[in-house]
């Protein structure tokens, strides 16, 4: 059976009035004498806002488009509210997941349900039984029962295994519950006696023949009983045999998927970064303080990986009640290099000097962070660190220099003063080389690689090409250069 999915969507509703007892005749003597009615709450183990609500009698516009969700990849969620004995089920056939169902072929399980009284038809039919009580009022209460035949061959079951606020399309943020399973089959009702107890053929064959006294009866049935006999083992269920008979719902998590991610994995730094990074870029003020709290107490405890979420957010939320300099120092500690930089300021400024000339240089030369070059070459030169004026200081300042060039195109000028002096920075610069391949698509860094080709800084020097670079770098940079009414040069100091 093959169902289009290019049918207009649309949204179906189930309303499960679990206990419905104010109904027909609620407060009459009778009514209040009687016993309690049995209703699909017990005759199939329904409750309160039913994790697995039956929906046999969606009209069949309605239940074509969950086959064709079947049929065509796609999971289906749905809106859920749930309130003192009822629930209410929207599902919403407009928004799907792209992730489709696995089928599970099942030992053919047949079903029959017996209504007895107007308030069973409410609770076990939402979207019909109210009509049906009505039309069927004078038949129950003369003997009359509503039987409701279910044979269930298969169970399609959703390839998610659980779905994030995240990942529901956009348009569906009402969707508060995933449709993660659908049972099929077939089913079929018709009125019969209480005196007499009827199996599923009977009750398929009462249907089909007309015998139902209610047109409501005659539509609300799906499927064809003999197509559902020898079902295998298939990857499919039979054509006629595929009906939605019952669904099972999964409640998506509200939280994201990098924030579920990193609260319930203890060490996982990479999706609390995450989580942070995209609280900070929505203005999600309470988001971003949640990671950052998180990771400052994972920090301190030990895990320095999550020292860097709490830098990061220190830094960028700018909370006066996070002591930053300690998170530096546990970041640095932790292999941040980055933060090692702060830190090594920080001891500077506390007079630890060696301290500082110590870390500053290890990060520098051995773990290539260029802003580290930069502050330290600031230092030396300002005579506050390192060796005193003469040739090793000038190996040195060199060496800071060049390495600082590849951030920071005045530390290239810098260079370029010692590289005429025919001292030459030591390393292969390979970082350089990747900057200077940027140029042509980012232009931000053709200043960088003008300095590179002129002082030979990972790459050959090559004055055509520095020209070239600059050249590039100047149509970039117009507006500032035009802005502060000077002309823009290739620096003197790298030579023509």
């Amino acid at each position: 059976m093959a169902f289009p999915l290019r049918t207009p969507l649309t949204i179906f509703s189930l309303v499960a009035a679990v206990g419905a007892t104010a109904g027909c005749g609620a407060g009459t003597p009778a009514a209040a004498a009687r016993p309690t009615a049995p209703t699909a709450a017990t005759g199939l183990g329904e409750v309160a806002c039913s994790q697995t609500p039956l929906v046999i009698d969606l009209p069949a516009a309605e239940r074509a488009r969950v086959e064709a969700a079947l049929t065509h990849g796609r999971t289906l969620l749905a809106h859920r509210e749930c309130s003192s004995g009822a629930s209410k089920l929207t599902v919403l056939t407009q928004c799907e997941l792209f992730v489709g169902y696995d089928y599970s072929p099942l030992t053919r399980r047949e079903e029959v349900v017996r209504m007895h009284d107007a308030d069973a038809v409410r609770a076990h039919l939402p979207l019909t039984g109210e009509g049906l009580a009505a039309n069927l009022s004078a038949e129950l209460s003369r003997g009359s029962t509503l039987d409701l035949a279910l044979v269930n061959v298969g169970r399609f079951v959703s390839r998610t295994k659980t779905t994030y606020a995240d990942d529901v399309p956009k348009g569906c943020e009402a969707a508060n519950v995933v449709v993660s399973g659908i049972s099929t089959g077939a089913f079929a009702m018709s009125v019969g006696t209480r005196a007499h107890a009827r199996a599923v053929a009977e009750i398929f064959a009462a249907g089909a023949s007309g015998a139902s006294q209610s047109e409501l009866v005659r539509s609300t049935r799906d499927g064809d009983l003999a197509a559902c006999d020898g079902t295998g083992r298939g990857a499919e269920p039979p054509a006629q045999c595929r009906a939605p008979l019952r669904i099972d719902l999964q409640p998506i998590d509200p939280r994201s998927r990098a924030q579920a991610k990193c609260e319930d994995g203890a060490t996982d730094a990479y999706s609390c970064d995450e989580w942070l990074r995209r609280a900070l870029s929505r203005g999600d003020a309470a988001g971003a303080r949640a990671a950052g709290t998180l990771s400052l107490a994972r920090c301190r405890a030990g895990q320095r990986e999550a020292c860097r979420s709490a830098r990061m957010y220190a830094i960028q939320a700018r909370d006066k009640t996070i002591d930053l300099e300690e998170i530096e120092r546990l970041a640095c500690a932790g292999g941040d290099h980055d933060a090692c930089t702060s830190h090594a300021q920080n001891l500077m400024v506390a007079g630890k000097v060696d301290d500082a000339f110590a870390l500053l240089k290890s990060t520098c030369f051995f773990h290539d962070r260029p802003s580290a070059c930069v502050l330290l070459g600031l230092y030396v030169r300002e005579d506050r660190v390192g060796p005193p004026p003469g040739a090793a200081r000038d190996r040195l300042l060199a060496n800071l220099h060049a390495r600082g060039c590849q951030t920071n195109s005045g530390e290239c000028e810098r260079y370029a003063a010692f590289f005429k002096r025919g001292i030459r920075a030591e390393g292969d610069f390979s970082n350089m080389q990747k900057i200077v391949q940027t140029c042509a698509e980012k232009k931000i860094a053709c200043a960088i690689a003008a300095g590179a080709h002129a002082l030979a800084i990972g790459v050959p020097r090559d004055m055509s090409r520095a020209k070239k670079a600059w050249a590039m770098h100047c149509e970039a940079s117009k507006p500032m250069y035009v802005s502060e009414q000077r002309a823009c040069e290739m620096p003197k100091v790298y030579g023509r």
